[in-house]
C-alpha cells in the first residue's frame, strides 16, 4: 500500500499503469478518443495504445464506436463504479483512505 505522499512503488508493472492511465484519460471533455488521441496526451506509442485498448475491450471495460471507431468508457466500467459508491459507507468519509482517494 502507498501511502500519501505519491511515491512511485518500487515494484511497478508497466503496463497495468499504462492501462490506468488510459482509463483515466477519458473524462467530462473526453468521453470518447481514437487511438491517436489517447498516444499523444499519455506520450505513449500507438500500438501500445491499440493493445492495452483491445484488452480493456476484451475485459469489458472499454467500448468501440463501430461507427467512427473511436473508443469510450463502457457500461461495465460505469456499473462497477456505481456499485462501488452505492456500498461506500460515507461515515467513514473522516477516514485517511477517504480523503487520500477522494478528497
Amino acid at each position: 500500500m502507498m501511502d500519501s505522499t505519491n511515491e512511485k512503488p518500487k515494484y511497478m508493472i508497466g503496463s497495468v499503469e499504462k492501462a490506468c492511465d488510459i482509463l483515466l484519460v477519458f473524462d467530462e471533455n473526453n468521453t470518447e478518443l481514437g487511438v491517436t488521441e489517447i498516444a499523444k496526451k499519455l506520450g505513449l506509442t500507438k500500438s501500445t495504445v491499440h493493445k492495452i485498448l483491445l484488452t480493456l475491450e476484451y475485459k469489458g471495460f472499454i467500448a468501440q464506436n463501430e461507427s467512427n471507431g473511436k473508443y469510450s468508457l463502457s457500461v461495465k466500467y460505469y456499473q462497477r463504479a456505481s456499485s462501488f459508491l452505492n456500498n461506500l459507507k460515507f461515515r467513514h468519509t473522516d477516514s485517511p483512505y477517504f480523503r487520500r482517494n477522494f478528497a
